[in-house]
């Protein structure tokens, strides 16, 4: 699946600097920011809704 992502000239020059830093490319530097960002909010969401779901058994 291809998707386009539209970032800024200064966020995408940091995300260069950092890929050169790290040996990476840009490419997969943003894959693993995503990556990250999606498992964070996940984990986060699941324990929003077990607190939720306790809170209704009282």
């Amino acid at each position: 699946m291809a998707t386009s992502l539209k970032i800024d000239d200064t966020l995408k020059g940091r995300v260069q600097h950092l890929a050169r830093q790290r040996r990476r490319t840009p490419h997969r530097i943003m894959l693993e920011a995503i990556r990250q960002y999606v498992e964070r909010e996940e984990t986060r969401e699941n324990f929003k809704q077990e607190a939720l779901a306790i809170l209704d058994g009282f």
